[in-house]
């Protein structure tokens, strides 16, 4: 019998042309990218409440090995019977391999900063409007790493 070499990296944690892992969210920006499945866009206050949400539940779902999650919008896992008695954790599954899982998130405008310097997200600048491209990725980023809490520092003994 032949070895399985895609088993063994998987097994292993490697892959062969092994990539960083990186996931990609958005409030969205369009009606149609937001309110056809029932989520604000107009009521921005909403939206951000709702997305921020969301959020958190996704970085749970990466982060911790089970969890259960009651927000306002979202209950994981449902407060339901389930085979006979009622589930009070959940898992993700499949989970990532590598942890942390780099998060990138477009700043459409400087609103957003604070969130994302808040769960440690990365920033992707978005080249609408008039500004020049580059003054516009200066300025944000003093101000997503101003926002950032400082990084504990670790001495080496």
């Amino acid at each position: 019998m032949a070895p399985d070499p895609a088993g063994r990296r998987l097994r292993h944690g490697r892959r062969r042309h092994q990539r960083p892992r990186c996931y990609g969210v958005g409030r969205g920006y369009h009606t149609r990218e937001v309110e056809s499945f029932g989520a604000p866009l107009l009521d921005a206050d909403a939206n951000r409440e709702l997305f921020e949400e969301q959020l958190q539940l996704l970085l749970t779902c990466f982060n911790e090995q089970q969890f259960h999650h009651k927000g306002k919008h979202y209950e994981c896992p449902p407060p339901v019977e389930y085979r006979g008695y009622k589930l009070t954790d959940i898992t993700m599954v499949p989970r990532p391999l590598h942890l942390p899982v780099d998060i990138w998130m477009p700043i459409a405008s400087g609103k957003t900063i604070d969130m994302m310097a808040r769960y440690g997200l990365k920033a992707m600048v978005t080249l609408n409007g008039g500004e020049d491209p580059r003054r516009r990725r200066a300025r944000l980023s003093r101000r997503l790493r101003a926002a950032r809490p400082p990084e504990k520092s670790s001495a080496r003994t």
